[in-house]
């Protein structure tokens, strides 16, 4: 029993041995140690010293001879311990109360006094209050050794108190619940609980007349911060210091369960959940078997048996609770091994009669020496795990209580294995394609058959291990598969892998001409099997321009020369291969077109001085029926004339000013591209 205020500890047991005096140690994790004599059932310490851990030990002696330790017992001050059946001694292990704050010193300026004082062995937080009867109380909290108390009135003495207050937490797995419990503080009439995340999720829990209270619909895989605020009558204090608490982790989601038909290695995969620090993922199968796998990561790759119906569960597990099994996931390993069936009918022997027999082992050994055993009470016995492509010797036991026989060993030849390194080549031009795989042993030819949407052709039935394939459809995925055979008997897993053909030839080319920008567009249909498209323009006389679109099936071919017939065509792409160019489709530009006229050339400038003016002239554009020049002076201001000749004069030009001068050409509604730009300097006055 421990007495907070007096620095007292009484320890007590039960006196049923036969022991005349008892030795109680009380020894401190600082090394300070206490001893107390007794001939009764509990025996006092008076000199503990505050926030220390202490370990408690009695020994009973008499004086013949002195009880024996036992393995320590660790429990906390206050509870009693049975000697009435053994006589050793026993131990308990308690934190003793923390410090009480020492050395408080106050200074005092205008209605705020700074409290200062020594710190208290484990005391994490405190709160300080200033009491007088007359007015009111005026409080603080604190994790260092000093607070302010603000507010205080003139003329008044206040009693200064400093307690160490640290709230506590305790969480409950099911449901997500927490217990918040702190020390009591001096002139409280209430407290408040709050927890409150990151996320934004806050609660709280009131407690009138005690140190706790519970808090319950904690959100899964959350850290919180909780805290304590003492309400007064007037006046709440400020709040306690924060601490952390984290709830269970949330109820992982099995994402996917790859199975690959020619593996028995299975990959499963799911979310990350909060709270999370490492996962338990259970396996059992219909035949029994059950593997528990623990991981850190949101995957597993496992072996698991073949041939099997398996459900599999995803449980995380966190630093206090485990999460909710997440719902099961149902898969089926592959067979890899084509199963074996033997039936050996009556059994019937002159030498050793196995009529009556109970049950039956078969043992099937492979040329590697390993086996497969099975235990049966029928006349037949099935493997699912036997190699491929392997000769076993099978022996069976029959057996009854006190025998068993032997039948002779039968020679069993199992199915050759699946083609190993399949892989297909496109030949992009011709639409050929040859399938390649590693030879297989005991395996007496290959059968490959090539699947689309449009259903499944069996392509080769040979001895070699290629296969050629003409004309293969253009814009098609397809499914390949590769099959060993052996003595009539396909096996029953095969090597099967997707293959992209090349894409189809782009149709429906079209197209038109910008008159302005002398810029084609050019569309098309979409070509199956195109991941892209390349458009090329070629001249008479110009070097080729392409542009290209990812998913689009139109393109703008840009800066094309004027005056000419180009003949444009597209290209489909993927990542295996171009198909072949589409048919050409015409466009001319410029001069070709009586609407499209050329941009004027070879400007030329003739300034004249004495009259600031000039003739700007240029050679005939080609269906042009106006012309139309601007001369641009530094400063912004411009001067224009109008013409359908091929020149111009320009007057009242400004001395002493460089001008920019450009020209376009008209027809009807169109308007040619500016020509290149020519410089005109004019003189001084």
């Amino acid at each position: 029993e421990q007495n907070c205020t007096s620095n007292s500890m009484t320890v007590k047991w039960h006196d049923n041995s036969t022991a005349q005096n008892y030795t109680v140690k009380a020894a401190s994790a600082s090394g300070v140690n206490s001893t107390c004599e007794s001939t009764n059932s509990s025996c006092s310490f008076l000199d503990l010293s505050c926030g220390q851990l202490y370990s408690f030990t009695v020994m009973g002696y008499s004086n013949v001879c002195t009880s024996d330790v036992s393995p320590p017992i660790k429990s906390y001050t206050g509870k009693e311990f049975d000697f009435s059946k053994h006589n050793f001694c026993v131990e308990s292990e308690f934190y003793y109360k923390p410090c009480a704050p020492v050395n408080l010193t106050v200074l005092y300026n205008v209605s705020t006094a700074q409290v200062m004082w020594a710190g208290a062995k484990d005391g994490g937080s405190f709160s300080v209050a200033a009491v007088n009867n007359k007015v009111q109380t005026v409080t603080c909290n604190s994790t260092n050794t000093h607070c302010s108390l603000v507010g205080l009135e003139c003329s008044q003495i206040y009693n200064i108190t400093v307690m160490v207050a640290d709230p506590s937490s305790s969480l409950k797995c099911e449901p997500l619940s927490a217990t918040v419990s702190w020390q009591q503080t001096g002139f409280a009439l209430g407290y408040v609980a709050y927890v409150d995340s990151k996320g934004g999720h806050q609660t709280s829990c009131v407690s009138s007349n005690t140190t706790s209270c519970s808090i319950s619909g904690l959100m899964c895989g959350t850290v919180y911060s909780v805290w304590v605020k003492a309400l007064g009558k007037q006046h709440n204090s400020s709040d306690s210091s924060v601490i952390s608490l984290t709830s269970g982790p949330c109820q992982p989601v099995i994402a996917s369960v790859q199975a690959p038909c020619q593996s028995d290695e299975v990959q499963i995969s799911w979310n990350n959940t909060d709270g999370a620090v490492n996962y338990l993922v259970r396996t059992a199968g219909n035949r029994g078997y059950m593997k528990t796998h623990n991981t850190t990561q949101s995957f597993l790759s496992a072996t698991l048996p073949c041939g099997q119906e398996f459900n599999v569960t995803v449980q995380g597990q966190g630093s206090v609770c485990d999460s909710t099994p997440s719902s099961p996931a149902f898969f089926k390993t592959g067979n890899y091994s084509f199963p074996i069936l033997i039936t050996y009918g009556s059994l019937d022997s002159i030498d050793m009669p196995s009529d009556g027999a109970e049950t039956y082992i078969a043992i099937a050994t492979g040329v590697d020496s390993h086996t497969h055993q099975c235990l049966t009470n029928t006349t037949s016995c099935t493997w699912t795990d036997l190699h491929c492509g392997e000769e076993y010797t099978v022996v069976v036991r029959a057996k009854t209580v006190n025998c068993s026989s032997l039948i002779p060993s039968t020679p069993v030849e199992f199915s050759p294995c699946p083609p190993s390194n399949v892989s297909a080549q496109m030949t992009c031009q011709s639409s050929n394609m040859t399938v390649y795989w590693d030879a297989i042993r005991d395996a007496d030819h290959f059968l490959v058959s090539l699947t689309s949407v449009n259903g499944t052709i069996q392509l080769c039935n040979t001895t070699t291990t290629t296969c050629f394939i003409s004309n293969a459809t253009c814009g098609e995925t397809f499914t390949i598969q590769v099959t060993s055979v052996r003595a009539s008997r396909q096996v029953s897993t095969c090597f099967l892998f997707k293959f992209f053909s090349s894409p189809c030839q782009p149709k429906g080319v079209n197209g038109h001409i910008d008159c302005v920008s002398n810029s084609a567009w050019i569309t098309w249909d979409a070509a199956l099997g195109a991941n892209n498209y390349t458009v090329s323009a070629v001249g008479s006389g110009i070097s080729t321009t392409n542009c290209t679109s990812i998913t689009d099936t139109r393109c703008e071919v840009k800066d094309l020369a004027c005056g000419v017939s180009f003949n444009f065509t597209v290209t489909a792409s993927n990542t295996r291969c171009d198909s072949q160019p589409s048919a050409p489709f015409s466009l001319e530009t410029g001069i070709y077109d009586p609407k499209f006229p050329c941009p004027p050339q070879n400007v030329s400038v003739n300034a004249s001085c004495q009259t600031h003016s000039a003739v700007i002239s240029w050679n005939q554009s080609p269906v042009a029926e106006s012309y139309q020049v601007v001369a641009t002076g530094a400063n912004g201001h411009k001067h224009m004339c109008n013409t359908s000749s091929t020149s111009c004069s320009l007057t009242e030009l400004h001395c002493d000013e460089q001008y920019t001068v450009s020209m376009t050409a008209s027809h009807e509604n169109c308007t040619s591209k500016p020509s290149q730009n020519a410089t005109l300097n004019t003189g001084m006055y």
